[in-house]
C-alpha cells in the first residue's frame, strides 16, 4: 500500500490537536455553580457584533463561490485544498465551529413550528446560502467551505473502498438523524446536532469527554474512509443531496471526451463515480403490488414512528420531571431520596396537575412528530430504493450528483485533464 507522506504529516498535526483537546478537558474543567446561580439574561447583540456576523456571512459566501469556481471552471484540486484549509482555520478553529449551517437546521425547524421563537436573519442566511448554492453549483459548500469536511478530508491517508450497497445503506442514517434533530427541536427539548457535534470540541479544544472520544473515532476513521461523518451522518448533507441532483451545473471528470480509463473511479474516496452502463431491456410487470407495498411501508413507518415518539418524549426534561413527580406521589421517595430537580419543583409551589398537563401535551406532540418521522424515513427509503434500481444509459464515467463532494480528485487524476492542463501551461509560457 503506497502511503502519501504529505497527508500523513497533516494527519499527525490534527491528531496532536485532538490529543491536546482531550487533556484540555481535564486541565480546564467546567466551573461548578451553587444551587442559587442564575443564568445571565440574553440580550440583543451590539451593532458591532451584527456587523461582524454579516462579515462572516460574506466570507462564507465568498468561499462557496470560490469553491464552485475552482471545481466547475478552474478545475483545480489545489485551490479547493487551500480553501478547505482556510475554512478549517477560520470557520473551525477561529470561529469555533459557530458559523455552521448544519446546526441552523434546528433553528429553522423551531422557527417554522413556533411563532414565538426568533431566528436571527444572519442564522437564516447561514442556513439558506449553501442550499441555494447547491442548486447552481452542486455541493460546493462541502468541497471547500465546510470545516467539518475539511478536517476529515485533510486527514485521509489511504482510502478503503466501501461497497456501493453498504454506502447507500449507511447514508440512510443521515436522514434518520435529521428527522430526530427536527423532532427534538420543534418540541423544545434540545438541539441534538449541536449537543452531539463530534468536531466542535476539537475546534474549541475542550468539551465533554464522551464527545471528544466520539470525535476521535471519526478522526481515526477519516484516515482510511473518505469523510465518514459527511457521507453517513451529516443531517445538512441529507438536505444538500437532493438539491445537488437537480443542480444546474455539475462537476465533470474530464473537460473533453472520456477515454474510459477508470482512473477517476479509483481516485474518488467517496464512491461517487458512476460507471458506464448499457441497461438491458427488462420485463417489468406493472400492477398494484408495488403501490401496495409502498403504502404499507408508509403506514408501518407511521405506526412505528408513533411509538418511537412516545419513547423519545422521556428525554424531554419536563416530561421526565413529570414522571419523577408522579412516582414520588404514588410510591414516595426511593432509596436514594429525591433528585434536586424534584426538590426545586416541590419548593416552587406549582400544582402538579399543571405539570402533568404540559407533559401530556408534549408527549402527544412527540407522538405526532414521531409519526411524521416514521413516514419521512420510509419515504426516503422508498426513494433510495427507486434511485438505486434505475439503470440510465451512460457511456462515460461521471460523478454522481448527490454523493459527489466536489473535492476535485477525479479531474486531478484524469489523463485528459492533465493533457489539457499541459496545453494551457504551454500557451501561457508562449505568451
Amino acid at each position: 500500500m503506497k502511503i502519501n507522506y504529505k497527508r500523513l504529516f497533516i494527519a499527525s498535526i490534527f491528531l496532536c490537536l485532538a490529543l491536546g483537546a482531550v487533556f484540555a478537558e481535564y486541565k480546564f474543567p467546567p466551573p461548578e455553580f451553587e444551587s442559587n446561580y442564575s443564568l445571565p439574561v440574553m440580550q440583543r447583540p451590539p451593532a458591532r457584533a451584527e456587523i461582524l456576523a454579516y462579515l462572516d456571512i460574506f466570507i462564507l459566501l465568498a468561499v462557496i463561490l470560490l469553491s464552485a469556481w475552482a471545481s466547475l471552471k478552474k478545475r483545480s484540486r489545489n485551490i479547493i485544498m487551500l480553501l478547505s484549509l482556510f475554512s478549517l482555520l477560520y470557520f473551525g478553529f477561529y470561529k469555533e465551529g459557530c458559523i455552521c449551517p448544519i446546526g441552523a437546521v434546528q433553528d429553522a425547524a423551531l422557527a417554522l413550528s413556533s411563532p414565538g421563537y426568533y431566528m436571527p436573519f444572519t442564522a437564516v442566511l447561514i442556513f439558506i446560502i449553501p442550499l441555494a448554492a447547491s442548486l447552481f453549483a452542486g455541493r460546493a459548500y462541502c468541497g471547500g467551505a465546510c470545516p467539518h469536511g475539511a478536517l476529515q478530508d485533510l486527514l485521509l491517508i489511504k482510502e478503503l473502498k466501501i461497497p456501493r450497497w453498504l454506502d447507500r445503506s449507511l447514508s440512510l442514517f443521515a436522514y434518520i438523524y435529521l428527522g430526530l434533530a427536527v423532532l427534538f427541536a420543534v418540541t423544545g427539548s434540545t438541539f441534538l446536532i449541536c449537543k452531539y457535534d463530534p468536531f466542535v470540541p476539537f475546534f474549541r479544544l475542550t468539551g465533554p469527554f464522551s464527545m471528544l472520544v466520539t470525535g476521535g473515532i471519526f478522526l481515526v476513521l477519516s484516515l482510511f474512509i473518505g469523510r465518514p461523518y459527511c457521507r453517513f451522518i451529516c443531517p445538512y448533507g441529507a438536505l444538500l443531496k437532493p438539491l445537488s441532483l437537480v443542480s444546474r451545473n455539475k462537476v465533470t471528470v474530464t473537460p473533453d471526451k472520456c477515454i474510459v480509463c477508470r482512473l477517476c473511479e479509483d481516485s474518488c474516496p467517496f464512491g461517487a463515480i458512476n460507471k458506464p452502463e448499457k441497461p438491458e431491456k427488462r420485463n417489468i410487470k406493472k400492477g398494484a403490488l408495488p403501490a401496495i407495498l409502498f403504502i404499507s411501508g408508509l403506514l408501518a413507518g407511521v405506526i412505528l414512528g408513533n411509538y418511537t415518539g412516545a419513547f423519545c418524549s422521556a428525554y424531554n426534561k419536563e416530561v421526565g420531571l413529570a414522571v419523577e413527580i408522579h412516582a414520588y406521589y404514588e410510591e414516595g421517595p426511593g432509596p436514594g431520596g429525591i433528585s434536586d430537580e424534584v426538590k426545586v419543583y416541590l419548593d416552587s409551589g406549582e400544582s402538579p396537575e399543571l405539570l402533568f398537563t404540559r407533559a401530556e401535551a408534549l408527549k402527544n406532540k412527540f407522538k405526532k412528530g414521531g409519526s411524521l418521522l416514521g413516514l419521512w424515513i420510509m419515504f426516503v427509503l422508498g426513494l433510495q430504493l427507486l434511485y438505486a434500481s434505475r439503470k440510465p444509459k451512460r457511456e462515460i464515467y461521471e460523478p454522481d450528483g448527490a454523493r459527489c463532494l466536489s473535492c476535485g480528485r477525479c479531474f486531478m487524476d484524469c489523463p485528459v485533464e492533465r493533457q489539457e492542463q499541459l496545453k494551457r501551461d504551454g500557451q501561457r509560457n508562449v505568451k
